[in-house]
């Protein structure tokens, strides 16, 4: 096995441990996968406009939104009572046992979503926005990782 110093933190470590550079002479980047993380970083914290605009660019790509829109259905399907709910409540709105409300958090009435904290309980729902809807899944997903 290869190694390489990385001229980061100084530290010879085997070749695995540099991310591919067909532009470098051995092949490898000159700094080690940490080493060049915390500079990409600290390159996106200086540089928030730019970084902002490169990922827009980014997520326009065709098959990047494929990706996404593929990921998004697989963790959909993995999520106990998901489908069942959605189903319970669209039922529920067509018969009239409930109806839709304006967003909880803020009273807008378009594009509002019918969310789930608890898909055992397919009616009990809060009316979000879009935007509002997004910030609940990540305070949930915040909630998720402090406990555990």
């Amino acid at each position: 096995m290869s190694t390489k110093i990385c001229k980061g933190c100084g530290i010879e470590k085997l070749i695995e441990n540099y991310h591919i550079n067909k532009r470098m002479k051995d092949g490898h980047l000159n700094y080690c996968k940490s080493c060049a993380n915390e500079k990409i970083i600290i390159y996106n914290r200086n540089n928030p406009e730019l970084t902002r605009a490169k990922n827009k660019i980014q997520s326009e790509k065709p098959e990047v939104k494929k990706r996404k829109i593929l990921n998004t259905f697989k963790k959909r399907q993995s999520i106990d009572g998901y489908r069942a709910a959605h189903n319970a409540v669209s039922k529920a709105i067509s018969k009239g046992i409930i109806k839709r409300k304006p967003c909880e958090m803020c009273g807008n009435t378009e594009h509002v979503h019918a969310h789930h904290d608890d898909y055992m309980q397919p009616l009990d729902v809060m009316w979000l926005c879009v935007s509002h809807h997004k910030a609940r899944h990540s305070f949930l997903t915040f909630i998720n990782k402090e406990i555990f």
